[in-house]
C-alpha cells in the first residue's frame, strides 16, 4: 500500500501546480495583471481533490486509510477547506 501514499503526494503536487497554473494564465489573460491571491487559492483547492478522493474512498474500504502515513495532515486539510467554504459561503449571503 506503499503505492497508495507515493500517488496521493504526487497527485496532490501534480493538481495543485495544474491549478495555479490554469488560473494565473486565465487571469493573464483576461486582464493582464495576476495577482497570487487567485492562484494560490486555486492551488490549494486543487491539491486537496486527491486527498479528498481518498477520504471518500477510504470511508468504504478502511484498510486505505491505515495505510496513509500522516493522516492527520489530511484530515487537516480537509477541515481547513471545508470550514473555509463555510465561511466563504456565509460571507456571501451576508453581502447579498
Amino acid at each position: 500500500m506503499k503505492d497508495v501514499q507515493l500517488v496521493l503526494q504526487a497527485s496532490t503536487a501534480l493538481c495543485g501546480i495544474v491549478s495555479f497554473v490554469l488560473v494565473w494564465v486565465q487571469n493573464w489573460r483576461s486582464d493582464g495583471k495576476t495577482t497570487l491571491e487567485r492562484p494560490v487559492l486555486a492551488a490549494v483547492a486543487g491539491a486537496s481533490l486527491p486527498t479528498g478522493l481518498v477520504l471518500i474512498y477510504g470511508a468504504f474500504d478502511a484498510t486505505v486509510i491505515q495505510e496513509l502515513v500522516a493522516l492527520g495532515v489530511y484530515l487537516a486539510i480537509a477541515g481547513l477547506m471545508l470550514i473555509f467554504v463555510t465561511l466563504k459561503t456565509i460571507a456571501a449571503q451576508i453581502v447579498q
